[in-house]
Parts: structure tokens; C-alpha cells; sequence
């Protein structure tokens, strides 16, 4: 898996634009076509948020103090975490997820979520 450059300097702010310049053009359409998704679907804003100096700049999307994703831009490329609780799990159809879906799934740690 290859390691992208984040935005990780607490310092420096970045705007939307400096975001869309870092990921670059070809990713930039489908970070548009992913925000406006959560946005309308879930009828949220996203937050603009310094998750640390590991991970740098990020826009969290939350409802009702439950985290749903959170987006960090990268240089050439933006990573996406996708938080699920034990009831989305249970609602999770695995047949439908590729094998490597399915691997990433089985071989990442479950963390406490809270409830």
C-alpha cells in the first residue's frame, strides 16, 4: 500500500482550494462526488478538523455526535474512514464486498466505539 503526503502542519490552515490542489485533478471530482453524497444523503456538514500530527487536516462528518466518515486529503489522493458501530456491522452484507473488501475487514482491529 502506498503512503501518501498529508496536509500536517497545525499551523497552516488549508482551504478547500489548497485541499483540491493537493489531491489533484484526478481526484478531485470524485472527492466532490463523495462530499455532495454525504451531504445530501445524511443532510450534514462536514467539520474541518487537525486529527494530529500524524495524520494532519481532515474533514469529519458527524450526526448527532456519531462520527460517519472522515476524509484526509493526500497529496494525489484523499483517504476515507468509514467508522461503523456494532449495529451497522450487524446490517453489513458481506457476500456483496469484494475479496479485498473482505480481507481489509477481517484483518483490521475492531476499536471500542463508544455506546
Amino acid at each position: 500500500m502506498k503512503k501518501y503526503d498529508r496536509l500536517l502542519s497545525k499551523e497552516l490552515v488549508p482551504s478547500i482550494d489548497k485541499i483540491k490542489q493537493t489531491i489533484g485533478n484526478d481526484f478531485s471530482l470524485f472527492w466532490d462526488d463523495i462530499w455532495n453524497y454525504i451531504k445530501d444523503a445524511y443532510e450534514i456538514n462536514p467539520e474541518l478538523m487537525f486529527y494530529g500530527k500524524k495524520y494532519g487536516w481532515c474533514y469529519r462528518f458527524r450526526k448527532s455526535l456519531r462520527t460517519l466518515c472522515t476524509i484526509f486529503p493526500e497529496t494525489g489522493s484523499f483517504t476515507i474512514l468509514i467508522t461503523l458501530g456494532k449495529k451497522e456491522i450487524d446490517k453489513l452484507d458481506f457476500e456483496n464486498l469484494s475479496e479485498y473488501t473482505k480481507d481489509i475487514f477481517n484483518n483490521t482491529p475492531q476499536l471500542h466505539d463508544g455506546s
